[in-house]
C-alpha cells in the first residue's frame, strides 16, 4: 500500500536514527535517603502545655462585624461634623 504514496508522503514514513543514550538523571531507588516520617508520639506532651499568652484570631465573621462597626462609627461622626458645619455657618450669615 506505501509503494503508491507519492515520495513527499514517504518521506514521513522512513525511519529516524536511534535516540541518543542518556544516563538515568535520578538515583535508584534503593540508594535513595528521603526524610524519615514519625508519627504524633513526639508531639504529645506540647498538647499539655497551655500558652498565657494564647490569643485566638477573629473568625471571617468577627472580622466583617468589626470592619462594619467602625464604618458605623466613622460615618456617624462625619455626619456629626457636617451638620455641625452647617450649623456653624447659618449661623455665620444671620
Amino acid at each position: 500500500m506505501t509503494d503508491k504514496l507519492p515520495p513527499n508522503l514517504l518521506q514521513l514514513f522512513t525511519a529516524r536514527p536511534p535516540l541518543r543514550y542518556l544516563p538515568p538523571a535520578d538515583v535508584a531507588p534503593e540508594k535513595r535517603k528521603t526524610a524519615t516520617v514519625s508519627g504524633l508520639a513526639a508531639f504529645l506532651s506540647a498538647f499539655d502545655t497551655i500558652d498565657d499568652e494564647y490569643a485566638p484570631a477573629d473568625t471571617a465573621e468577627q472580622a466583617k462585624e468589626k470592619r462594619r462597626a467602625a464604618k458605623l462609627i466613622r460615618t456617624q461622626k462625619y455626619l456629626r461634623e457636617g451638620i455641625e458645619k452647617c450649623m456653624s455657618s447659618n449661623l455665620k450669615r444671620s
